[in-house]
Formats: structure tokens, C-alpha cells, sequence
């Protein structure tokens, strides 16, 4: 299967999703064993041997555990540097964010100066995972300057890794951020919008208001307006298909009543679980990177998260009925 993926990867166009298919099928069964056999590839004077056993060790990464990531990023952190394929070098960039571990943010910081515009992209999308949390000021400075790409995808990719994939919040982001606002290329530029509704920068609306007012607007933008949540925004939003699910939320956050109602839930939801299992910790609180609603019950150390609306939908709507559904499937844990 291996040498399949190789024929593949050779293939002219390339055909990647056959290769990742192929090495998924050798990953599943179990992914230690995948990265044993992706190692013995890594010194192979063939790029697509090589390029295959990044890509095997991304696969790998992404559905094995901690002890699989830590051999992954280890393997790319003494990779990189002797590495001059551009292929190769986005298959580590991937591993690498794949792998999730903070002593890759370095080789990433270093692969962001590479000339080809493909594996900046990589890395853009590759350093919210590998930065821990808070992230670091080092890996939010190379986002930062990956926002200003003459590549305009890589300006996309980094503007939606700063914006929604990392909850980096500073002058310096923000600024980062506003300077997307004009951006020639529409989806980096409504990237920047939505990045900034979710750190609450309400002077952002007017920027909205016009671009929901056209008459073809990004799904990002619905997000920002379900996340700003301003009345103000209501008119322009029930001119778009009301049925479609991302409007309908951006119309219901944006309208007083509804949200005053959602709130009210969310309260007698909070207090119902708390009354039922008075021994635990309840939290409602938004979601980061999204524009849901996360319960948290924590009992005896062990935290449980509910979406909250997916749990009222379970509960019809009843709160109380929604509690006992929590109380039940912790009991049953």
C-alpha cells in the first residue's frame, strides 16, 4: 500500500486523495506501527518516498495519542532544516501541526520564510495546533507577518488561523486583523472581520453592515453577525434566506427577544443541572471558535461538555427535562 501511495503521489495531476486513503488504511490499524514504517522511509533520496512518509506521519499524527505526536514532532523537529524539496517540507509542516506539541513552533516560525507560497500555507494552518495555550507570542508574531503574504491565500490561511484558530487577543492582533479590513481578496478580508466579532470589536459593524448589504455575502459573515449580535443588523440579515441555518442563528442572536429567551434558557439550564447534581461545577459559556453555547459539568475532577442547544433540541426545549438527560448519562459514565 505503501508503494501505491508513491505510484500515486508520482501520478500527473497528483492524486491525493488516493494516497491519503492508502495510508490511512495502513495507519488504522495502529498508528505506532505506521510511523515505524514511515521512519525507515525518511532518508530515501526519492521525493515521493519521502514526501509519502510525511504524509503517512501527518495521517498518523492526527488519529494516534500523545506517544505517537511526541515521536511525529520529534522526527520533523530534526527533519526540517536538512530538507530542500518543497513538498517534503509541507509534509512536515503538517506532521507538525498534526503532532500538537509546543517544541514545534520553532521549525514552523522558520519554515513560514520558505519561498513557496504552498508550504507557507502549511504552516499557516499548521501553528494554532502546535501552540499551546495561551499561544506563544513568537508563533502569533509569525501569523501576524504571514498576514501581509503577497500570496494572497497565505494571507487568507493566516488571517483565519489568527482569527478563529487561536484566541491570541492584543493590540498587536487586533491591528493585524483591521489591516485585512481593505484586503483586495474577499475571503481574507472577511476572515478579518469574523476574527475580529469574535474579540468583541463592535467598530468592526459598520465594515459588516456594508458587506452583508451586497448581494452575494461570505458564510464567515453571518458568523460575525451572529457572534456581534446587533440589533442594528437585523434588517440587512432577513434579506438573505432565512431558512438557511447560519442566517437563521445570525438573525436569532441579533434579535433582542430571541436572545433574551436564549438567555433565560441557558440560566434556568445552568441552575437545573447545579440543582440535580449539587456536588458538581457548572459553567454556560460560549464557545470558542464558535458561535455555540458549551455546558461544562465537572464532578470529582472529571469534566463533561454539552453543546448546549443540541442538548435543549435533545430535551425539546425544557431545561428541566434537559438536566434529568445530563444527570442520566453521568450517571450512566
Amino acid at each position: 500500500m505503501f508503494d501505491q501511495a508513491v505510484s500515486a503521489w508520482q501520478a500527473e495531476p497528483r492524486d491525493g486523495e488516493a494516497v491519503d486513503a492508502l495510508l490511512e488504511t495502513i495507519v488504522r490499524p495502529d498508528p505506532a506501527v505506521a510511523v515505524d514504517q514511515a521512519r525507515a522511509h525518511l532518508a530515501a533520496a526519492d521525493d515521493a518516498v519521502r514526501g509519502v512518509a510525511w504524509q503517512l506521519l501527518g495521517i498518523a499524527a492526527q488519529l494516534g495519542d500523545e506517544h505517537v505526536h511526541h515521536d511525529v514532532a520529534g522526527l520533523a523537529i530534526a527533519a526540517y532544516a536538512g530538507e530542500e524539496c518543497a513538498d517534503v517540507l509541507e509534509g512536515i509542516a503538517w506532521a507538525l501541526g498534526g503532532a500538537g506539541e509546543a517544541r514545534g513552533v520553532p521549525a514552523l516560525i522558520a519554515l513560514s520564510g520558505c519561498a513557496d507560497a504552498s508550504l507557507r500555507i502549511k504552516v499557516a494552518a499548521a501553528l494554532p495546533s502546535a501552540m499551546s495555550d495561551p499561544p506563544e507570542e513568537a508563533g502569533v508574531a509569525a501569523l501576524i507577518r504571514l498576514t501581509t503574504d503577497p500570496d494572497q491565500e497565505v494571507r487568507n490561511w493566516a488571517t483565519f488561523a489568527l482569527g478563529r484558530q487561536t484566541a491570541a487577543d492584543s493590540a498587536a492582533v487586533r491591528a493585524a486583523l483591521w489591516a485585512r479590513i481593505d484586503d483586495p481578496y474577499g475571503e481574507a478580508r472577511d476572515e478579518a472581520v469574523v476574527g475580529l466579532a469574535y474579540r468583541g470589536e463592535r467598530a468592526v459593524l459598520p465594515v459588516l453592515a456594508g458587506l452583508l448589504a451586497r448581494p452575494i455575502a461570505g458564510d464567515v459573515l453571518f458568523e460575525a453577525a451572529a457572534l456581534l449580535g446587533d440589533p442594528s443588523l437585523l434588517a440587512v440579515l432577513r434579506e438573505f434566506d432565512v431558512t438557511d441555518d447560519q442566517v437563521r442563528a445570525a438573525v436569532a442572536a441579533c434579535d433582542p427577544q430571541e436572545r433574551a429567551r436564549r438567555d433565560r434558557l441557558d440560566a434556568e439550564l445552568r441552575e437545573a443541572v447545579a440543582v440535580r447534581l449539587s456536588a458538581a461545577e457548572v459553567a454556560l459559556r460560549p464557545m470558542w471558535g464558535s458561535t455555540e453555547r458549551e455546558l461544562r459539568v465537572t464532578v470529582g475532577g472529571h469534566e463533561s461538555w454539552y453543546d448546549a442547544d443540541s442538548l435543549l433540541r435533545r430535551a425539546s426545549g425544557d431545561p428541566q427535562h434537559a438536566a434529568r438527560l445530563v444527570r442520566a448519562d453521568l450517571g450512566s459514565a
